[in-house]
């Protein structure tokens, strides 16, 4: 068996090593033209897999104690000329107090999963913590505000017969408190107050209470009483937990136990939207989405607006729609939200859903209303931009970036004439609190939802530079070597400590290098050990070695600290041959 000598082993190998850059560089490539193809598809599918609610599933955990920053300010309107109420050529004038802050942590409380129908049960909870260094008032202060309830009794009797009606004015000549709310702050709000009414309600028959349609569920009242620490409230809810079709993920599907709601009329009481962090997935620009208030006891649509980026996240901006406010004017669809009477664009009625009192929502300072509600009150100052709702959604999966809610509570006063201690003869939307409710994810949430958003894309710049690294890898050494072959380099050799008359033979190289041949003389030199590696701290950069037969074209090899074998194995077989006789002469010499 003949025995190969080191240098085929080399040249053998080298060969083998081509092939494998080419076969790895083919390899690299192809992975990255299967992640530009099936990248997306795979993310798109792992995204709404990840999004739908499972028990003991991350976004479950995520979604129950959700990681958002949550404030709500109130605005009290304090009312400074409570004392002119009856004389009707005086406006009575408000005066903004505020902000009364509190941080708000929400936490949803799972009550059953229903598989068959892949809907949840769940209540909602809110803890209200007070912000003493925004709010600027004390608990402890004193407000005064319109009497809601007064307003109430007036409002809902004043369409009775006669005998009833003289029952309860005969009833209201003991109530102290008047046409007017004398309280603190914490009593307005969280804390509560006791009122002769209420308690007059606590003991009245309950078929008697439903006619009257006043009812309190709680021995006190205030615009915020109830509302800290327990889900009663709000009542339970029933949403589609996106398995099986993740385009239904968050929508309400049962309030209360029902699909509809009692506070209004058929045709504007469906139960459906979204009641609160998820809306639905793959939004689209210029469509409107729908979010159910369970404070309103109806669903609000929400207009698309523009496209914004928050912390690095591209988001849909959504504002209320005008249809909100309508009462039939100019939506014909709303006019069953008049809730037995239509007033002019600008408020919607909630007060059956209020337990009876006459409540009118509106944007703060009454913004955008008809000017007929901001010409009866004096200190009105509305500003587009600090009073406009405002909500955020990112559009891939429907979840909340930021919302900004702001809403304004009124209290409807209509005349009345058959209640002597409530005379009077306006007909007004009194203003009486407005809050600023602000929520946004997280930094580290908002992290995690741009990288979702920009998955798809990610995948894409991987796989366009996996395909390019796999042609690199593939053509380097063919191109390497193609290259080698057909350029031409000159030759610099410095600082060579040799005798005057080899100098001169290898200045004659450069000089023969065209015509292919080289004196046998020099050749026995420049190949010779002792003149060749015997030299080699002299070389700083590159030396010619020999000329290729074929093609005439110089062949070169880089400085050398290896042993012979190494500058060999550049020359092709043919011109190999002819160096190791050269060396074999100059050796036997």
């Amino acid at each position: 068996m003949p025995h190969r000598s080191s240098k085929m082993i080399l040249k053998t190998t080298r060969k083998y090593m081509n092939s494998c850059y080419v076969v790895l560089g083919v390899i690299i490539a192809a992975l990255g033209s299967i992640c530009l193809v099936f990248a997306r598809p795979f993310i798109e599918r792992f995204i709404d897999y990840n999004l739908q609610l499972r028990p003991n599933a991350e976004i479950t955990k995520m979604w129950s104690h959700p990681d958002v920053n949550v404030s709500i300010d109130f605005y009290f309107f304090n009312w400074t000329n409570s004392e002119e109420f009856y004389y009707m050529k005086t406006k009575p004038k408000v005066n903004q107090i505020g902000p009364i802050s509190y941080t708000e942590v929400p936490v949803k409380k799972i009550f059953k999963w229903h598989p068959e129908n892949n809907t949840m049960d769940y209540g909602k909870t809110h803890y209200y913590y007070l912000d003493e260094k925004r709010t600027v008032v004390s608990l402890n202060d004193t407000l005064i505000s319109i009497n809601a309830l007064m307003a109430a009794a007036a409002s809902k009797s004043r369409n009775w017969a006669y005998l009833k009606r003289t029952l309860i004015d005969m009833a209201l000549k003991f109530y102290k408190n008047g046409a007017i709310w004398k309280r603190t702050v914490d009593e307005f709000f969280f804390k509560g107050f006791n009122d002769d009414i209420v308690n007059l309600l606590a003991v009245l028959p309950t078929s008697m209470r439903t006619s009257l349609g006043l009812f309190m569920p709680w021995d006190r009242i205030g615009y915020a009483y109830a509302r800290n620490a327990t889900s009663e409230f709000l009542g339970k809810h029933s949403i589609h937990t996106g398995v099986g079709d993740i385009d239904r993920l968050g929508e309400l599907m049962l309030w209360k136990g029902k699909n509809y709601s009692e506070a209004f009329s058929e045709g504007c009481n469906a139960v459906h939207g979204s009641p609160g962090e998820f809306q639905r997935t793959h939004l689209k620009k210029h469509e409107s989405i729908d979010y159910f208030f369970t404070d309103f006891c109806r669903a609000l649509k929400m207009d698309y607006l523009d496209e914004v980026y928050i912390d690095g996240i591209r988001g849909y901006r959504y504002i209320i729609s005008p249809s909100v406010f309508d009462n039939g004017t100019l939506y014909p669809e709303s006019k069953c939200y008049c809730n037995g009477e239509c007033v002019p664009y600008g408020v919607f009625n909630i007060t059956s859903c209020y337990f009876g009192l006459p409540v009118l929502v509106s944007k703060p300072h009454f913004l955008g209303a008809d000017p007929y509600y901001a010409q009866q009150v004096e200190g009105m100052e509305p500003n587009k931009t600090w009073h406009e709702t405002l909500i955020t959604l990112e559009p891939r999966t429907g979840l909340m970036i930021e919302i900004k809610g702001r809403l304004q509570l009124n209290i409807y006063v209509r005349p009345t004439s058959h209640i002597i201690s409530f005379p009077t003869k306006r007909k007004m939307a009194f203003p009486v609190v407005w809050f600023d409710m602000y929520a946004g994810i997280s930094k580290d949430s908002a992290r995690i939802l741009s990288m979702v958003q920009n998955a798809p894309f990610y995948a894409n710049i991987m796989g366009l530079c996996l395909m390019l690294l796999g042609i690199v890898i593939a053509c380097w050494q063919p191109c390497r070597d193609m290259w080698n072959r057909r350029s031409v380099q000159h030759m610099e050799i410095n600082r060579l400590n040799h005798e005057d008359d080899y100098d001169e033979e290898m200045d004659h190289v450069d000089v023969n290098l065209k015509s292919g041949t080289i004196g046998k003389q020099v050749g026995r030199k420049i190949l010779s050990r002792e003149n060749l590696f015997g030299l080699r701290s002299n070389f700083p950069s590159l030396v010619y070695i020999t000329t290729h037969p074929r093609r005439s074209l110089p062949i070169i090899i880089s400085h050398l600290d290896g042993d012979e074998e190494a500058w060999k194995s550049c020359l092709e077989d043919e011109m190999r041959q002819q160096s190791e006789l050269a060396l074999d002469e100059g050796s036997s010499s």
